[in-house]
């Protein structure tokens, strides 16, 4: 996996992959102004690099972007060439020494950079559009997208293996399908304080892989048989998801999970909240530190839910229901006709087992 370094001394962000480097103006406090940008290509290699937008009428199977600020659009439609293009994101200085480079490999691998290597002097300068449109019933072998300061836009583009990683800027995918997914984004916090956000919906493929340092991931009707949802400071929003396995992580962000179908889930905060919502699942594991937990309308064959100065309220939803709750300085509420035996509940044929455990918060039963 490719690594950020922020230098705050500096001001600057340092993308390895891209060998990317942008200057921030501190004292203005504006990213998209005064910059000098030093800018070589990730393997050194710049032959046979054209510059500007074009029609290709010959097959591609793979793309390779990269790109540094504005936005990056990859969309369908119908025709049998692949078009790419750019337009300026906002009024500024525009010149042909700035127009992006391309070249399509012998084995259809398309490669588009976001300038030619080199120094530029970015003065008013607020980046660029990209636009590759590939045709509707082309299916790519691999899709890889490696943004600075650009947005990332997917929209209906099907293939085996789709890549995305972005240091500043939102990822926002709709309708598409790959085998595999892995999508990562970085705080741009030493960047004018720019976080990142990561929206899917209607996504389908055998394995998913999401990770993001300040960003929330919003994630809806998707279908893996693995789904990976990881971030440190953001929240995570997983809705109408099926899978084998599902795990979700977070930090210091809440996690919320509606209509998720798997055989087992797993919800993992530190200082977050966590919440399932009409879930389905063999196996539920849920834990936090000082979160609090919350199921509700939620069946399954065996839960765990601990928490260590958070609350835990459960819901029981299916028949019948052994429940062991304990606290150590809390309280237990039960508000189901139950057989109490110390810290055990019985609720109905008991078929479901249920742990719910915390130190110093307090556990409800409804």
């Amino acid at each position: 996996m490719k690594k950020i370094f922020f230098l705050a001394t500096a001001a600057m962000i340092l993308a390895l992959g891209s060998c990317v480097r942008i200057n921030y103006n501190k004292d203005s406090g504006i990213y998209e102004s005064e910059l000098n940008l030093d800018y070589h290509f990730d393997d050194g290699d710049t032959e046979g690099y054209q510059t500007g937008g074009t029609s290709i009428d010959k097959q591609v199977k793979s793309l390779d972007i990269d790109w540094v600020q504005g936005e990056v659009v990859l969309q369908v439609w119908n025709n049998k060439n692949v078009l790419i293009e750019e337009e300026a994101m906002a009024r500024g200085t525009w010149d042909n020494s700035l127009e992006m480079c391309y070249r399509l490999d012998a084995d259809g691998k398309l490669n588009i950079r976001y300038f030619q290597e080199g120094k530029y002097e970015l003065t008013e300068f607020h980046g660029k559009r990209l636009i590759v449109k590939v045709p509707a019933d082309c299916k790519l072998a691999n899709v890889k997208v490696n943004s600075v300061s650009a947005d990332v836009k997917i929209d209906s583009i099907q293939g085996v293996k789709l890549e995305v990683k972005s240091y500043s800027g939102s990822v926002i995918l709709n309708d598409i399908r790959f085998e595999e997914a892995s999508f990562s984004t970085v705080s741009g916090n030493v960047i004018n304080e720019v976080s990142e956000e990561m929206k899917m919906d209607g996504h389908q493929g055998s394995a998913l892989d999401v990770e993001s340092l300040s960003g929330s991931i919003t994630l809806n009707d998707i279908n893996f048989e693995e789904i990976s949802l990881k971030t440190v400071s953001g929240d995570i929003y997983l809705t109408k998801a099926n899978a084998e396995k599902v795990k979700l992580e977070t930090q210091s962000g809440d996690i919320k999970a509606e209509y998720v179908v798997a055989d087992e889930i797993s919800a993992t905060t530190v200082s977050g909240d966590s919440e399932l919502v009409s879930c389905r699942g063999k196996k539920l594991n849920n834990s936090t530190q000082s979160g609090d937990i919350t199921v509700s309308g939620t069946r399954c064959q065996k839960a765990k839910m601990a928490a260590v100065s958070g609350d835990i309220e459960f819901d029981t939803e299916n028949d019948g229901y052994d429940l062991k709750a304990s606290t150590i300085s809390g309280e237990v509420s039960c508000k189901k006709p139950a057989v109490k035996n110390g810290d055990q509940y019985t609720i109905g044929n008991g078929k479901v087992k249920v742990e719910l455990s915390t130190l110093s918060g307090d556990i409800l039963i409804i």
